[in-house]
């Protein structure tokens, strides 16, 4: 008998402070990212998916927090979690 069950596509998370669709590879990451999202001071959170070094492409899979710094009025944080 074959089988005929489709692989699901992963879980990606989608806020106002998302510039895209971010996948989930974990119930953590889904977690921080909800955190993230509702955090005022987080201004915005990206995801880098890959880049490329010399010739090679490398898997980066980061997401990319920026926060306004109470300490320089003009200052910002960028914090990078890495998802895996």
């Amino acid at each position: 008998m074959l089988d005929n069950k489709t692989a699901s596509a992963p879980e990606q998370f989608t806020s106002a402070k998302t510039t895209a669709a971010i996948p989930i590879s974990h119930p953590a990451i889904r977690d921080a990212l909800i955190q993230f999202s509702l955090d005022a001071a987080v201004r915005s959170i990206d995801y880098i998916g890959g880049a490329i070094v010399g010739s090679e492409h490398v898997d980066i899979g980061a997401v990319f927090r920026c926060e306004k710094d109470d300490l320089f009025e003009a200052g910002l944080h960028t914090f990078c979690v890495r998802l895996c």
